[in-house]
Protein backbone atom coordinates (compact mmCIF):
# COMPACT_ATOMS: atom_id res chain seq x y z
CA UNK A 1 0.00 0.00 0.00
CA UNK A 2 1.04 3.41 -0.44
CA UNK A 3 1.91 6.06 2.20
CA UNK A 4 1.67 9.58 1.51
CA UNK A 5 5.90 9.68 2.81
CA UNK A 6 6.81 7.66 -0.27
CA UNK A 7 9.29 8.80 -2.40
CA UNK A 8 9.89 11.67 0.21
CA UNK A 9 13.77 10.56 0.60
CA UNK A 10 14.23 10.72 -2.70
CA UNK A 11 12.90 14.39 -2.93
CA UNK A 12 14.53 15.69 0.47
CA UNK A 13 17.86 14.20 -1.04
CA UNK A 14 17.64 16.00 -4.59
CA UNK A 15 16.97 19.31 -1.97
CA UNK A 16 20.08 18.53 0.05
CA UNK A 17 22.40 18.89 -3.26
CA UNK A 18 20.29 21.77 -4.20
CA UNK A 19 21.21 23.89 -1.20
CA UNK A 20 24.82 22.73 -0.86
CA UNK A 21 25.22 23.27 -4.36
CA UNK A 22 26.07 20.41 -5.45
CA UNK A 23 23.23 19.49 -7.89
CA UNK A 24 22.73 20.04 -11.86
CA UNK A 25 22.10 23.89 -12.79
CA UNK A 26 18.80 22.53 -13.98
CA UNK A 27 17.40 21.59 -10.54
CA UNK A 28 19.33 24.61 -8.77
CA UNK A 29 17.11 26.76 -10.80
CA UNK A 30 13.75 25.36 -9.92
CA UNK A 31 14.15 26.16 -6.07
CA UNK A 32 15.26 29.42 -4.82
CA UNK A 33 16.30 30.12 -0.93
CA UNK A 34 14.34 32.11 0.78
CA UNK A 35 16.23 35.99 0.83
CA UNK A 36 14.40 38.01 3.02
CA UNK A 37 16.10 39.24 6.24
CA UNK A 38 13.17 39.29 7.72
CA UNK A 39 12.43 36.06 7.85
CA UNK A 40 13.13 33.30 10.37
CA UNK A 41 12.75 30.92 7.43
CA UNK A 42 15.38 32.79 5.89
CA UNK A 43 18.31 31.64 9.39
CA UNK A 44 16.99 28.24 9.11
CA UNK A 45 17.63 28.04 5.10
CA UNK A 46 14.40 27.11 3.96
CA UNK A 47 12.47 27.60 0.27
CA UNK A 48 10.28 29.66 -1.10
CA UNK A 49 7.30 27.12 -2.02
CA UNK A 50 5.30 28.06 -5.01
CA UNK A 51 1.85 28.51 -4.45
CA UNK A 52 -0.37 26.88 -6.67
CA UNK A 53 -4.37 26.79 -7.99
CA UNK A 54 -4.59 23.12 -8.48
CA UNK A 55 -3.94 19.84 -7.02
CA UNK A 56 -2.13 18.57 -9.58
CA UNK A 57 0.44 21.13 -9.88
CA UNK A 58 0.67 20.66 -5.89
CA UNK A 59 2.54 17.64 -6.57
CA UNK A 60 5.23 19.36 -8.81
CA UNK A 61 9.04 18.80 -7.74
CA UNK A 62 8.85 22.79 -7.33
CA UNK A 63 6.15 22.91 -4.50
CA UNK A 64 6.94 19.32 -3.04
CA UNK A 65 10.84 19.46 -3.04
CA UNK A 66 10.69 23.21 -1.02
CA UNK A 67 7.58 22.16 1.19
CA UNK A 68 9.60 18.54 2.37
CA UNK A 69 13.03 20.30 3.16
CA UNK A 70 11.19 22.83 4.70
CA UNK A 71 9.52 20.20 7.48
CA UNK A 72 13.00 19.08 8.49
CA UNK A 73 15.17 20.21 11.37
CA UNK A 74 17.33 22.67 10.86
CA UNK A 75 20.24 20.83 12.45
CA UNK A 76 19.39 17.71 9.29
CA UNK A 77 19.97 19.95 6.70
CA UNK A 78 22.70 21.67 8.18
CA UNK A 79 24.67 18.17 7.98
CA UNK A 80 28.81 17.82 8.11
CA UNK A 81 28.14 15.54 5.02
CA UNK A 82 26.05 13.47 2.79
CA UNK A 83 26.98 10.73 4.42
CA UNK A 84 25.53 11.84 7.66
CA UNK A 85 22.98 13.64 6.49
CA UNK A 86 21.39 10.59 4.72
CA UNK A 87 21.98 8.48 7.83
CA UNK A 88 20.40 11.04 9.99
CA UNK A 89 17.22 11.64 6.88
CA UNK A 90 16.73 7.86 7.20
CA UNK A 91 16.29 7.60 11.17
CA UNK A 92 14.01 11.49 11.17
CA UNK A 93 11.85 9.58 8.27
CA UNK A 94 11.75 5.97 10.42
CA UNK A 95 10.85 8.04 13.71
CA UNK A 96 7.96 9.83 12.55
CA UNK A 97 6.44 7.02 10.25
CA UNK A 98 6.29 5.11 13.10
CA UNK A 99 4.79 7.90 15.33
CA UNK A 100 2.19 8.35 12.83
CA UNK A 101 3.17 12.11 11.77
CA UNK A 102 2.80 13.14 8.31
CA UNK A 103 3.05 16.93 7.55
CA UNK A 104 4.37 16.79 4.03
Amino acid sequence: MATKNDGVGLIVRAMYDIYHGTAPSYLRELCRVCNDDRLRATQRGNFSVVRTRTKLADGAFTVTGPAAWNVLPSELGNSASRTVFLSNLKTHLYNRHFNGIVDF
